[in-house]
């Protein structure tokens, strides 16, 4: 129990005073000093690779995003869909800790889309020559090694944003 005496020197103490005079009570563990230490490195594609062998798999689902334009004169319209390709460009810096983007060829993505789809944005690409396409999709390695992006979902930058304007419409100034 506390007398009225230590009671008031508490609650008057700064909180480094209050440890020194007041210990925590139970055994006192001291800790090693702090010293300073090496920044882990980013691991090397082999050692990324090397996990493949030792790592159990799980199961996921595969959605990739394919955000660009395609040249309009090479889109080849068929009965039900249409293809394009669309050539990847290295990414912007990534998170500390992952290995360094190797060194390849950019991967180019032949991009298979319904018609009724790409009846949805072609007007837009046509209009607006700064339009880019957001397709959403599954990929799939062909056989012959050809990267295909089934588009599942597709919509333009400018259609996008219209959809956010009309959903969220600027607020009028209320006079008074």
């Amino acid at each position: 129990m506390e007398n009225e005496f230590s009671y008031t020197i508490k609650e008057r103490a700064t909180p480094q005073e209050r440890r020194r005079l007041f210990p925590p009570a139970g055994p006192q563990h001291h800790q090693a000093p702090a010293r300073p230490h090496a920044e882990p490195q980013a691991p090397t594609w082999a050692e990324v690779q090397a996990l493949v062998q030792t790592l159990p798999q799980g199961e996921a689902t595969v959605k990739l995003t394919l955000i660009g334009r395609p040249a309009l004169d090479a889109v080849q319209t068929r009965p039900t869909y249409v293809a394009f390709r669309m050539q990847g460009k290295a990414p912007g810096p990534l998170p500390k800790g992952l290995p360094p983007v190797p060194d390849q060829q950019p991967i180019t993505w032949l991009v298979v889309m319904a018609l009724r789809q790409w009846n949805r944005v072609q007007d837009s690409l046509a209009a607006h020559a700064d339009d880019t396409l957001i397709i959403e999709g599954h990929p799939v390695v062909a056989g012959d090694g050809t990267h295909v992006l089934l588009a599942q979902n597709c919509t333009s930058t400018v259609q996008q944003r219209a959809k956010k304007q009309a959903q969220h419409p600027p607020q009028a100034e209320t006079t008074r």
